[in-house]
């Protein structure tokens, strides 16, 4: 018999972004840019490194409350189509590493809208950490970053 994966650690959200695929694409592609859209008003991410396939990114999150270490591995990309990478948090406090493959994206719909598309492969259960809500906030971080500079060009 074959050994079928247990999905119930993947997660998958959505959202349609009012920006053209490139545009799009180019933002989730590219470190310096990841840094100017990927932050809120409680902590940071600093990248350091290219984000190209056989490279790895450092992370460094800041916050009040955490500081965690990580990196992101691409897999694949396929420009303004698909990234695949491995990525991973250790937390300062000497917590064991949350691990994920993460699969994002980007189908161009037309009329300078794209249906950008993020999903998870927790490798533990316990690793899913605040869950889709984190997610579905990172999505709506990027929306309101990226599409009024779309509107502007």
């Amino acid at each position: 018999m074959e050994n079928q994966r247990d999905t119930k650690w993947d997660l998958e959200v959505s959202r349609v972004i009012d920006a053209p695929v490139d545009l799009v694409f180019q933002a989730w592609s590219d470190s310096d840019k990841m840094m100017e859209w990927l932050h809120n008003d409680d902590w940071r991410i600093i990248l350091k490194g290219d984000f190209a396939v056989g490279s790895r990114v450092e992370q460094i999150m800041e916050s009040e409350n955490v500081n965690a270490l990580g990196g992101m591995e691409p897999i694949e990309i396929i420009e303004n189509e698909k990234i695949i990478m491995r990525a991973w948090w250790d937390e300062f406090d000497g917590s064991e590493t949350e691990i994920q493959t993460v699969t994002i994206t980007f189908e161009d719909l037309g009329d300078n809208t794209t249906k950008l598309t993020y999903y998870n492969t927790f490798e533990r259960e316990d690793s899913m950490g605040r869950g889709e809500d984190e997610f579905i906030a990172t999505l709506k971080m990027f929306a309101e970053y990226i599409e009024p500079i779309a509107n502007a060009s």
